[in-house]
């Protein structure tokens, strides 16, 4: 990689990047690198440069400095984590890369037996089918004393690949909102007035499949109830700020669906991979209850109510997501967990998460993590 100095951040209308320190409040650029080839080993290396400059002119802190990117051209919009990074390189050109992929955590020695090639585990493309995704991670820009929920955004993408492939949503019946707000929330899925929101607008009443996704912060009410946590909330009036879970519920079991499907990315613990949401928590894990799930929805949740939603240790995708949306591909429908039919049931991929989540998650961070399952009825 060369390394070459802008001063001028209109010089050409290739993507460059930027690792900027800031001294004393007064952001100055000190160096920056065109994008090409491996834009992400780019990254890395002008970060690892950034950081040996802290050191050599006095160590790297937050107070002194801080290494970032910024774009040319989008008014220099900023990137602090490789996260972000990879989603803007997603989106531009002429580096635009593949739709990003589930990054592998596990180590390269595990196998799992391959499901039958002639299986595609694919729906056909479903003009009725809708889905809505949500990926919570930015809490620090709106919020208050929330962490960021690093996989969040990566995840929602990975869910969205997947419902348009696999599921057959078509991406016009897609609903996708990064770091959604309380308002946002209810315009999506209504409030404790209407249940007719946005997801009730988009259906196809009695011909709908219906999928909700969201991965983010979920956090305990001071009565144990659960809530999901909006971006714009307050660490200490979770119970103010947020969504009420069985709310969420309750409304959409109220929409008019083929079938009503909830995938949780979340927990309900009041901690996180990321640390505690809810302060002056004692203990640490609060008492959170079972929310009543309606006889008609099929809720999938990352882990029971007072387990945390562990992440992958690349940090790239939530533990349970990453093993839903291999399970979903066919791995659960393989010999060691199914019948191998070219359909995944609900009890072939409780196997297979049972085997792998439940695994990592003690293996990674010696915690119990175990998926939670419920079908409609």
């Amino acid at each position: 990689m060369t390394r070459i100095e802008y001063n001028n951040w209109d010089t050409s209308s290739q993507v460059k990047i930027l690792v900027s320190k800031d001294w004393y409040v007064s952001k100055t650029s000190y160096f920056g690198a065109v994008v090409t080839g491996d834009p992400v080993e780019t990254y890395k290396k002008l970060i690892e440069e950034c950081h040996a400059f802290f050191a050599i002119v006095g160590g790297y802190n937050q107070s002194f400095g801080k290494c970032a990117l910024y774009k040319v051209n989008d008014k220099r919009a900023k990137y602090e984590n490789e996260t972000q990074f990879r989603m803007l390189i997603n989106t531009l050109s002429p580096i635009q890369t593949a739709q990003p992929q589930i990054a592998l955590a596990e180590p390269k020695d595990i196998s799992l037996t391959p499901t039958q090639s002639t299986h595609t585990y694919r729906s056909a493309p479903n003009a009725a089918s809708i889905a809505v995704i949500i990926g919570n991670q930015d809490y620090r820009t709106k919020g208050q004393d929330i962490p960021d929920v690093t996989p969040a955004q990566n995840d929602g993408l990975v869910f969205k690949k997947f419902a348009m492939e696999n599921l057959g949503i078509l991406e016009e019946n897609i609903i996708h909102l990064n770091n959604a707000t309380k308002a946002d929330l209810a315009r999506i899925f209504g409030n404790d007035r209407t249940y007719q929101g946005r997801a009730y607008n988009w259906v196809r009443e009695g011909r709908s499949d219906l999928y909700v996704y969201y991965a983010g912060h979920g956090a305990p009410g001071p009565n144990g109830e659960a809530y999901l946590v909006p971006v714009d909330a307050t660490a200490d009036t979770i119970h103010l700020d947020g969504y009420p879970l069985d709310l969420l519920y309750k409304n959409l079991s109220q929409i008019n669906t083929k079938s009503t499907t909830v995938i949780l990315e979340s927990c309900f613990s009041g901690n996180s991979n990321a640390g505690t949401v809810i302060r002056n928590a004692s203990p640490v894990f609060m008492n959170t209850e079972e929310t009543t799930i309606p006889p008609k929805l099929n809720v999938i949740t990352a882990g029971s109510t007072n387990q945390l939603a562990s992440w992958t240790k690349n940090k790239e995708n939530g533990l349970f997501t990453y093993h839903y949306i291999k399970g979903m591909k066919g791995e659960a429908d393989g010999p060691q967990y199914g019948n191998e039919d070219g359909q995944v049931s609900m009890s072939e991929l409780q196997a297979y998460m049972d085997d792998t989540v439940t695994y990592w998650a003690k293996r990674y961070y010696n915690r119990k993590q175990n998926v939670q399952i419920t079908v409609a009825r």
